[in-house]
């Protein structure tokens, strides 16, 4: 932080340096400082493609998920074909409950970009979201593997974090509240280092247990 502050200071108007230094504050939890770094971009107009991904990230992260689908919408306009734009903005559609609007942006994207790990998990909260257990599973065990085998294990374990917070939401619009309690307790033995899902599971939790 110490470093990229400097380099920010040095280069005020460089987008990357500001993407990076972003990234570390939210690595280190300080996701206010993280925000402001690119908000001024974003409210002048001058958001590059890569400071709106980050920036709506940072807003879904955050559970700001109306602010998140704004800023990702712009970004979308502007670089419709950008995948980490194209799964971010289906992402927040999905956390909003707009299925058929994340499907439709999710099947925008042009034909022969390869999927990365987080778009795979994405499909597979699609699929959930369809009340498809099976296949919604299916895409987020490849989504780990493909983390576990490219040497992101903690990105793996992440992924399968959030694949059981995401077996506990269905399981609670199943009216199913045993599953939904033992998938909460399966992701919280899960440890990620970085960004872990322990806030997400500890609320629904703490929901679970308001509603029974």
């Amino acid at each position: 932080i110490a470093v990229l502050k400097r380099g920010r200071d040095a280069h005020r108007e460089n987008q990357s340096i500001r993407v990076a230094l972003s990234s570390a504050y939210a690595r280190t939890g300080l996701f206010e400082a993280a925000i402001r770094e690119l908000q001024p971009f974003w409210e002048a107009g001058q958001a590059e493609t890569g400071t709106y991904s980050m920036l709506g990230w940072l807003y879904e992260w955050t559970d700001d998920h109306a602010t998140a689908l704004v800023v990702l919408s712009e970004a979308y306009r502007r670089s419709p074909k950008d995948p980490g734009v194209v799964n971010n903005l289906a992402y927040s559609h999905l956390m909003l409950g707009h299925v058929e609007e994340a499907r439709a942006i999710l099947d925008s994207l042009p034909k022969g970009i390869e999927p990365h790990v987080e778009m795979i998990a994405t499909r597979g909260l699609l699929h959930l979201a369809d009340g498809d257990e099976a296949g919604g599973v299916r895409l987020y065990e490849k989504a780990e593997k493909m983390a576990r085998e490219s040497g992101r294990s903690d990105l793996a374990k992440r992924v399968r974090q959030k694949l059981h917070l995401e077996l506990a939401r269905l399981a609670i619009r199943q009216s199913d509240w045993s599953k939904a309690q033992r998938e909460i307790r399966r992701g919280m033995l899960l440890k990620p280092a970085v960004y872990p899902f322990d806030r997400q599971l500890q609320h629904l939790l703490a929901e679970l247990s308001g509603t029974r």
